[in-house]
């Protein structure tokens, strides 16, 4: 059993540093949602997280730049656990981007998954689900047109996380494949309308999100401080802009029914 943990953990580092070569974005159509990532550990346990996001557009890479103010948010996510091991989350979130070429999203998911404990502060889980994305789009202020979105995006969530009564760190990474099944515009600014024609001609797309986790309080209640950030995988519309954004969410943690070691 630790082989596995181990090999989690060897996985999902290696997916963030050598895959983030591939991060490219189709304007904003994929948009980011916190991770829930509740680090459950036994049985009628409930996870509460509310928070405010925010996402900022930054280069990761050479030449480096400084992180720009991209949009607001924020977001709740719940879990429970009904029977030893299994565990349900779902959770919804706000994404407001207020420039010119403004995004307003609602973004909801539902997951299912399993954790196990192990040694004395440390937890282990894996969640498959969807989340889905309703999205609307105005070109300058509206005058060179608007798009309405929708995607699914089928994923898979390991994550691996320290928990203890005053603190808790969290490790997660999500591999998921984002579906457009309904794209709808009347864009009328040239490049704009060509990415998003591409974007009807190729509407899956295999996307990775990874997001690291501080929570800091007492027992029940905790600050929860979250960094996340995302990469794409396979083809990508060479004329589409590069937006390596990250997110920041920072909010409340509430935990029920847990008994710490």
């Amino acid at each position: 059993m630790r082989r596995l943990y181990t090999a989690s953990i060897v996985i999902g580092l290696l997916a963030a540093v050598i895959l983030q070569s591939c991060i490219y974005y189709p304007r904003n159509y994929y948009v980011y949602q916190p991770h829930n990532v509740p680090m459950l550990r036994d049985s009628g346990e409930v996870a509460l997280d509310v928070g405010a996001t925010c996402n900022y557009e930054a280069n990761f890479y050479w030449p480096f730049t400084v992180p720009e103010h991209e949009s607001y948010g924020f977001n709740i996510d719940a879990a429970y656990s009904p029977i030893k091991n299994f565990g349900i989350m779902g959770g919804y979130n706000f994404y407001n981007d207020h420039r010119d070429n403004s995004i307003t999203a609602h973004n909801g998911e539902l997951a299912v998954g399993y954790y196990q404990p192990f040694g004395t502060y440390w937890v282990f889980d894996v969640y498959g689900g969807d989340r889905f994305t309703f999205q609307k789009h105005l070109f300058d202020n509206g005058n060179q047109g608007s798009a309405r979105v929708q995607m699914h995006n089928i994923f898979v969530q390991p994550s691996i996380g320290f928990s203890y009564a005053p603190v808790d760190l969290v490790y997660g990474v999500r591999i998921g494949y984002a579906y457009y099944n309904s794209i709808d515009h009347n864009i009328t600014h040239e490049k704009e309308a060509e990415a998003i024609n591409w974007l009807v001609k190729n509407r899956g797309h295999l996307m990775g999100e990874y997001s690291l986790t501080l929570r800091a309080g007492y027992k029940d209640i905790k600050a929860q401080l979250q960094l996340s950030h995302g990469f794409k995988l396979g083809q990508t519309y060479e004329n589409m802009p590069q937006l390596n954004s990250f997110t920041v969410s920072l909010g409340l943690h509430f935990c029920f029914g847990r008994t710490y070691p």
